[in-house]
């Protein structure tokens, strides 16, 4: 048997206010950070997003999340839109990707729009399983205890 590590590299998945709450460019995005686990973007007037860092080029990501509204939408972007807007199936958003920089990695971000959002995780292609539920870092062992 082996050990598979998993690690949500999404910067608050509870969305707390008190958490990360800035876009890259320093906007302050707390006021849509109800408080009980979910990202309201439906009277945002733009596309917030929220910076994620830890991404190695040429790796496979998968981004997922809950999303409710008229039309909720996700995109991924780094120096680029990596991936288009993404709108959900049964509730849920999943997009897979592989990560491309061109060496500035401080607009890594995920764009939302349209919607409310909870539950996200970014995590590698390669310890992603659909039927787990959501994690973030408080709900997982320490891989030290292993």
């Amino acid at each position: 048997m082996s050990l598979v590590i998993r690690k949500n590299l999404f910067p608050n998945p509870l969305f707390d206010p008190d958490g990360a709450n800035k876009d890259p460019w320093g906007t302050d995005l707390s006021r849509c950070m109800t408080g009980d686990g979910t990202f309201d973007v439906s009277g945002y007037d733009g596309v917030p997003a929220m910076g994620i860092v830890g991404m190695v080029p040429g790796e496979s990501y998968v981004f997922r999340c809950r999303a409710e509204g008229d039309a909720p939408r996700v995109s991924i972007w780094s120096d680029v839109q990596v991936t288009s807007n993404t709108g959900p199936e049964n509730g849920v958003i999943t997009i897979r990707f592989r990560y491309r920089n061109n060496g500035n990695s401080s607009t890594d971000r995920v764009s939302f729009s349209g919607g409310v959002f909870s539950e996200p995780q970014l995590e590698l292609a390669g310890t992603f399983n659909e039927s787990l539920p959501f994690f973030y870092h408080g709900t997982m062992p320490d891989p030290r205890s292993a």
